[in-house]
């Protein structure tokens, strides 16, 4: 892994338990909180349309190349200029060198 290409600084987010609602239940919407801000390398993938609720919803693949961090699970979300990207795999690269991350970016 070369640690040189790491010229994205990424915010990783992790989900927080729902907030109670005005009835004291569970709230409905999810809330992340920031955890680490690191740096990273894009390696954009191809776009793609899903059909979400009778809806067509383009979709945008990406991998994230990090630095080795074992508390990143793929319920976070990372966060680039504002862009949101939903994490739906985490692999080791080496022992424990770095992190690929695999994201997609609905849009």
């Amino acid at each position: 892994m070369n640690f040189g290409k790491l010229d994205r600084l990424v915010m990783l987010q992790q989900p927080q338990p729902d907030p109670a609602d005005s009835f004291g239940g569970p709230g409905q919407q999810l809330v992340y909180a920031d955890v680490a801000e690191v740096w990273a390398e894009q390696k954009p993938g191809a776009g793609s349309e899903v059909l979400q609720g009778d809806q067509l919803t383009a979709v945008q693949v990406s991998t994230w190349l990090i630095r080795y961090d074992a508390e990143v699970q793929p319920t976070w979300q990372l966060v680039y200029e504002g862009a949101v990207y939903a994490i739906t795999g985490v692999q080791e690269i080496g022992r424990r060198t770095g992190l690929t991350l695999t994201t997609y970016r609905r849009g």
